[in-house]
Protein backbone atom coordinates (compact mmCIF):
# COMPACT_ATOMS: atom_id res chain seq x y z
CA UNK A 1 0.00 0.00 0.00
CA UNK A 2 3.02 2.39 0.96
CA UNK A 3 4.64 1.82 -2.77
CA UNK A 4 1.46 2.67 -4.43
CA UNK A 5 0.84 5.67 -2.67
CA UNK A 6 4.41 6.80 -2.63
CA UNK A 7 4.59 6.05 -6.68
CA UNK A 8 0.93 7.78 -6.90
CA UNK A 9 2.37 10.90 -4.78
CA UNK A 10 5.77 10.93 -7.12
CA UNK A 11 3.34 11.08 -10.50
CA UNK A 12 1.27 13.52 -9.38
CA UNK A 13 4.14 16.09 -7.79
CA UNK A 14 5.78 15.73 -11.43
CA UNK A 15 3.13 17.10 -13.69
CA UNK A 16 3.45 20.68 -11.03
CA UNK A 17 7.49 20.36 -12.34
CA UNK A 18 6.03 20.58 -15.96
CA UNK A 19 3.37 23.22 -14.85
CA UNK A 20 4.85 26.50 -16.10
CA UNK A 21 7.30 26.20 -19.15
CA UNK A 22 10.42 27.96 -18.60
CA UNK A 23 10.69 31.30 -20.49
CA UNK A 24 12.59 31.25 -24.08
CA UNK A 25 14.53 34.81 -24.72
CA UNK A 26 14.08 36.31 -27.24
CA UNK A 27 16.89 36.85 -29.70
CA UNK A 28 17.02 39.80 -32.55
CA UNK A 29 19.34 39.06 -35.58
CA UNK A 30 19.82 41.91 -38.19
CA UNK A 31 19.63 40.55 -41.53
CA UNK A 32 19.51 42.55 -45.11
CA UNK A 33 16.24 42.90 -45.07
CA UNK A 34 15.96 43.90 -41.55
CA UNK A 35 15.70 42.80 -37.96
CA UNK A 36 14.37 38.85 -37.88
CA UNK A 37 12.56 37.54 -34.16
CA UNK A 38 13.70 34.64 -32.51
CA UNK A 39 12.44 32.64 -30.33
CA UNK A 40 14.21 29.18 -29.20
CA UNK A 41 15.66 29.22 -32.76
CA UNK A 42 12.13 29.54 -34.62
CA UNK A 43 11.55 32.77 -36.77
CA UNK A 44 8.60 34.77 -35.48
CA UNK A 45 6.56 37.35 -36.78
CA UNK A 46 5.91 40.63 -35.37
CA UNK A 47 3.08 39.99 -33.98
CA UNK A 48 3.79 36.50 -31.85
CA UNK A 49 6.59 38.73 -31.03
CA UNK A 50 4.04 41.34 -29.20
CA UNK A 51 2.04 38.56 -27.78
CA UNK A 52 4.68 37.11 -26.35
CA UNK A 53 6.02 40.11 -24.73
CA UNK A 54 2.74 41.14 -23.59
CA UNK A 55 2.53 38.59 -21.46
CA UNK A 56 5.53 40.68 -18.71
CA UNK A 57 3.43 43.57 -17.42
CA UNK A 58 6.80 46.06 -16.89
CA UNK A 59 7.23 45.80 -20.21
CA UNK A 60 3.58 46.59 -21.77
CA UNK A 61 4.46 51.14 -21.91
CA UNK A 62 7.23 50.53 -24.47
CA UNK A 63 5.50 47.16 -26.10
CA UNK A 64 2.59 50.03 -26.80
CA UNK A 65 4.48 52.94 -28.11
CA UNK A 66 6.28 50.37 -30.35
CA UNK A 67 2.90 48.65 -31.93
CA UNK A 68 1.73 52.43 -32.55
CA UNK A 69 4.30 53.20 -34.09
CA UNK A 70 4.25 50.07 -36.18
CA UNK A 71 0.53 50.58 -37.14
CA UNK A 72 1.52 54.39 -38.14
CA UNK A 73 4.22 53.52 -40.38
CA UNK A 74 2.60 50.67 -42.29
CA UNK A 75 -0.35 53.14 -42.29
CA UNK A 76 1.35 56.24 -43.63
CA UNK A 77 3.62 53.53 -46.21
CA UNK A 78 0.44 52.28 -47.46
CA UNK A 79 -1.12 55.92 -48.64
CA UNK A 80 2.62 56.53 -49.84
CA UNK A 81 2.87 53.81 -52.18
CA UNK A 82 -0.75 54.49 -53.46
CA UNK A 83 0.55 57.77 -54.16
CA UNK A 84 3.72 57.14 -55.91
CA UNK A 85 1.88 54.50 -57.99
CA UNK A 86 -1.27 56.73 -58.44
CA UNK A 87 1.20 59.67 -59.81
CA UNK A 88 3.28 57.51 -62.04
CA UNK A 89 0.45 56.10 -63.40
CA UNK A 90 -1.21 59.68 -64.21
CA UNK A 91 2.44 60.94 -64.90
CA UNK A 92 1.51 63.88 -62.15
CA UNK A 93 4.63 64.60 -60.54
CA UNK A 94 3.35 66.23 -57.67
CA UNK A 95 1.48 63.50 -56.53
CA UNK A 96 4.28 61.15 -56.70
CA UNK A 97 6.62 63.67 -54.85
CA UNK A 98 4.13 63.70 -51.88
CA UNK A 99 3.83 60.04 -52.00
CA UNK A 100 7.65 60.18 -51.85
CA UNK A 101 7.64 62.61 -48.87
CA UNK A 102 5.56 60.83 -47.32
CA UNK A 103 7.35 57.19 -47.44
CA UNK A 104 10.48 59.50 -45.98
CA UNK A 105 8.04 60.46 -43.14
CA UNK A 106 7.91 57.23 -42.01
CA UNK A 107 11.56 56.19 -42.02
CA UNK A 108 11.49 57.88 -38.25
CA UNK A 109 8.60 56.43 -37.53
CA UNK A 110 10.44 52.67 -38.31
CA UNK A 111 13.43 53.37 -36.45
CA UNK A 112 11.38 54.22 -32.73
CA UNK A 113 9.28 51.53 -33.38
CA UNK A 114 12.45 49.38 -33.58
CA UNK A 115 14.29 50.84 -30.62
CA UNK A 116 10.80 50.64 -28.46
CA UNK A 117 10.44 46.88 -29.27
CA UNK A 118 13.88 46.18 -28.57
CA UNK A 119 13.40 47.92 -25.52
CA UNK A 120 10.32 46.17 -24.47
CA UNK A 121 12.30 42.67 -25.74
CA UNK A 122 14.83 43.58 -23.66
CA UNK A 123 12.74 44.03 -20.53
CA UNK A 124 10.83 40.71 -21.17
CA UNK A 125 14.61 38.82 -21.37
CA UNK A 126 15.54 40.10 -17.95
CA UNK A 127 12.47 39.25 -16.21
Amino acid sequence: MRIVFSIALIFISSFQLFAQAPKDSIVIHQSFFGPVYKIDGRTKTVGKIFRTVKQVPAAIPELKKAKSNFFGSILIGFVAGGCMGYGIVSKTNGITAAGVALMLVTIPIDIRFKRHLKSAITIYNEE
